[in-house]
């Protein structure tokens, strides 16, 4: 009944992320092709209050949408068109469904990142190592004289741990946890109460060693943070040197004073040569974070074998050669504080580690509530579920070295972050589709609805946020990304993808 200049539909609230907003899709002419997801649209999003710019009266069109949701009592889904300069109304209903705002767990791309493992590691045999892990990095928040924290996943998978942090991010952070350990001058005395707590925790059990340990852990984390700040640290003093002059001074600097607690132990085995005796006296030698382990005997057994072929390292006393380093290079005193201050931290973190390793076998029970992952913004821990776990793991994991991305937008996430599926690429209804794949399609009518409700995910050449595949998606709570323009031409039958349903990426 009318000719209008622009058609479209609007949402009074974002249908994706359940944001307070409004949100107009629209096109030029009538809107028949934009519901049906035959094309994309132009899009609007504002605030209650403001009036955007647009080729049409989206003043007019705000007020008539507000009154609809008010006489309604919940968020509409409004089609509207303006003909002749006037904006008609055509018709209003609740929206399918609005979702709540969710968490960005995106970091950005692989090559942005740090990753520390994947390592051989469980949830109950980590925990309390990451309950004293949270509480550093909720502190740090808190504290206005330390680093905010980087945004940080824990993830834990098939045996294994991977944490991922920007890594631009992570060095400023550790940086700064450096310079702030240093002007503090805490290393005696956080090692001093490290050494006591766990001196006490041979007599607790239960309940009491279980708050101990935490204790323990938390006393190491300053160091910790620190002695990975260390290198870029001492990078900017001693950046007025060339390399080879830098790479004396810290081969001196950086060379224990002692051998680590594994040297000690090659030491012995060297002297006994008996593996069956060092394996019973050292059975925690290969528990860690995954766990108590019996390879005690075959660790002794390679470690003598080794010996044999290598011999053992010989430790030297490096302090005369770093005098002379000093006075040769005009080394300042707090250069050689800093340089001296990195080898403590490292001598710390291995004792640490021979204590980590002792401790494993008295762990009865997780100490943190981690179903599979862990997530911390900024500001606030948040538990990471299996199934996001999956996907994200695949993405910055398994998908590393993964292609250019295909990109749309995200029209429903399905509860979801992240999703991994095959690829099956139709373009008729009645082509036939497995179960459970990722259906990519240029566009959904109807007739597409049972092929829908098998599929893992939905992704579409065309249309937008209020598009028939769209609507119909967040109806069926399946994740959606609309608009990719060239998905049924670059992607192919039976190709493992991974649907970023933060930013609307799709990694092959």
């Amino acid at each position: 009944m009318l000719s209008p200049d622009y058609a479209g539909v609007l949402f009074t609230r974002d249908p994706v992320s359940g944001e307070e907003k409004f949100v107009t899709e629209y096109v030029e002419g009538l809107a028949e092709n934009l519901v049906g997801g035959e094309v994309t649209p132009q899009r609007i999003e504002w605030q209650p209050g403001e009036s955007p710019a647009a080729p049409f009266d989206i003043k007019t069109l705000t007020d008539l949408a507000e009154q609809a949701e008010k006489v309604f009592g919940c968020p509409q889904d409004v089609e509207w068109a303006q003909a002749d300069s006037k904006m008609w109304l055509i018709q209003a209903r609740p929206i399918t469904t609005t979702a709540t705002k969710r968490q960005n767990f995106d970091l950005g791309e692989p090559e942005e990142l740090f990753y520390w493992g994947p390592s051989r590691a469980t949830v109950r045999y980590m925990s309390d190592f990451m309950a004293a892990f949270e509480r550093f990095f909720l502190a740090c928040a808190a504290s206005n004289e330390l680093p905010n924290p980087p945004k940080t996943f824990g993830l834990f998978r098939g045996g294994k741990v991977v944490f991922l942090i920007n890594a631009a991010s992570y060095s400023n952070f550790t940086l700064g946890i450096f310079d702030e350990f240093f002007k503090q001058d805490r290393l005696e005395r956080d090692l001093a109460a490290w050494r006591k707590a766990t001196e006490e925790l041979t007599r607790l059990t239960g309940k009491k060693f279980d708050e101990k340990i935490v204790d323990a852990w938390l006393m190491t984390e300053f160091a910790e943070f620190a002695l990975y700040g260390a290198e870029k640290a001492i990078a900017a003093q001693l950046a007025r040197f060339d390399e080879r002059t830098k790479l004396k001074i810290r081969g001196a600097f950086s060379t224990p004073d002692k051998p680590t607690f594994l040297n000690l132990l090659d030491e012995e085995l060297a002297k006994s040569r008996n593996v069956a005796k060092m394996a019973k006296k050292y059975p925690w030698i290969r528990d860690g974070y995954g766990g108590p382990n019996d390879e005690a005997e075959w660790y002794f057994a390679e470690r003598l074998k080794a010996i044999d072929e290598n011999g053992l390292i010989e430790f030297k006393d490096q302090s005369a050669e770093r005098k002379r380093l000093a006075a040769e290079n005009d080394l300042s005193e707090k250069e050689i504080a800093m340089l001296n201050l990195a080898r403590h931290l490292a001598e710390f973190m291995d004792e640490r580690k021979e204590w980590m390793m002792k401790t494993r076998r008295s762990i009865e029970r997780p100490l943190i509530k981690i179903e599979s992952g862990w997530f911390f913004d900024g500001r606030k821990i948040t538990s990471v579920g299996q199934d996001d776990v999956e996907a994200i793991w695949e993405r910055y994991i398994d998908f590393r070295s993964a292609s250019s991305a295909v990109s749309g937008m995200v029209a429903n996430t399905g509860g979801r972050h992240f999703i991994s599926g095959e690829v099956a690429v139709l373009h008729a209804h009645t082509d036939p589709m497995a179960d459970d794949k990722i259906l990519v399609v240029p566009s959904t009518s109807p007739g597409w609805v049972p092929l829908m409700r098998r599929a893992r995910a939905l992704v579409t050449d065309h249309g937008g946020v209020m598009s028939h595949a769209a609507i119909v998606a967040r109806e069926f709570g399946l994740p959606c990304i609309v608009g990719t323009k060239n998905g049924t031409k670059v992607l192919r039958d039976g190709d493992k993808i991974v649907l970023n349903l933060v930013t609307g990426e799709i990694d092959r």
